[in-house]
């Protein structure tokens, strides 16, 4: 009986804990354009209060949902940093490049890294412009 009980208590333990938010590449699929998530130096991730995740296979498809869908209300934002590829970072606390010679998936020119110093070491090699979460944001409305 207390096998049953253990057994029972870290069930209900282990259902309450929070996923830790992934990408699957090659597996998982983006929720905006629904190709599969290939690449490891491009792709996004919302989670909302509930916990539910919403993938991206890059950072214009993450921004043209925020753009589009009002219904799915995001606590949590993340990007791939392009810098160390599949690793997860905090897109509020991102930076971002856009334009010039960046070959994302969508062809939107936008890759994203944690440090300031990582865009900077990017920056002539792309010839492209740096952006912070709010500028990135922005971009969909030019």
């Amino acid at each position: 009986m207390r096998l049953v009980i253990l057994i029972l208590t870290s069930l209900f333990f282990h259902s309450c804990t929070k996923t830790k938010p992934h990408i699957e590449f090659g597996h998982d699929q983006c929720f905006h354009c629904m190709m599969i998530i290939m690449d490891k130096h491009f792709g996004a991730l919302l989670v909302n209060s509930k916990g539910k995740m919403i993938k991206f296979d890059s950072d214009e498809c993450l921004l043209r949902f925020l753009t589009d869908d009002s219904k799915f209300k995001p606590v949590e934002f993340y990007t791939v940093n392009y810098s160390k590829p599949g690793n997860l970072i905090n897109a509020e606390e991102s930076f971002f490049l856009f334009g010039g010679s960046i070959k994302s998936p969508m062809g939107g020119k936008l890759l994203s890294v944690s440090t300031d110093q990582e865009a900077n070491e990017l920056l002539s090699k792309f010839k492209a412009e740096k952006l912070d979460w709010n500028e990135f944001k922005k971009i969909s409305n030019e």
